[in-house]
């Protein structure tokens, strides 16, 4: 696993593409505002969407994207790509791999890591941005 996804910072890492006509759109809108909640609440999260569309998602669309969430994403919101094995390499390690060549077919996982040396908490499916922000604090707090 990379290291900014499993240092000692908490991570939320969810997979996404941005021409994703569904789901992809209202997940990365509740990542930005569950960024904002944490922030406010002074806790550090690094939040990475990662695309499984390396070949469309380039940095310039990824940036494109995000500015349609704001003018400016918050320092700690990082949509990141890479190559197609890298990317692969990541829903591997997390258990996210989709055997299914149709990308809209991919789960909407959502995975929170506390810090070095914890479990991964695995999120199967859609939940609300409070209910998010409350998993994601009760895992920092049990943490510490």
């Amino acid at each position: 696993m990379d290291a900014a996804l499993a240092g000692e910072k908490p991570v939320v890492v969810q997979f996404f593409f941005t021409t994703c006509t569904t789901i992809c759109g209202v997940r990365s809108a509740q990542i930005l505002a569950a960024s904002r909640e944490l922030r406010k609440r002074g806790l550090d999260v690094g939040f990475y969407t990662i695309s499984i569309d390396p070949h469309h998602d380039t940095p310039k669309v990824l940036l494109a994207y995000s500015r349609h969430f704001g003018v400016v994403p918050p320092p700690n919101w990082h949509l990141l790509t890479g190559t197609v094995a890298e990317v692969k390499r990541i829903q591997a390690a997390l258990d996210a791999s989709d055997p299914s060549a149709d990308k809209m077919m991919h789960k909407p996982l959502t995975f929170i890591h506390a810090g070095k040396g914890l479990a991964w908490q695995r999120i199967n499916g859609l939940t609300s941005t409070r209910s998010l922000v409350g998993m994601i604090e009760t895992a920092v707090a049990a943490a510490r």
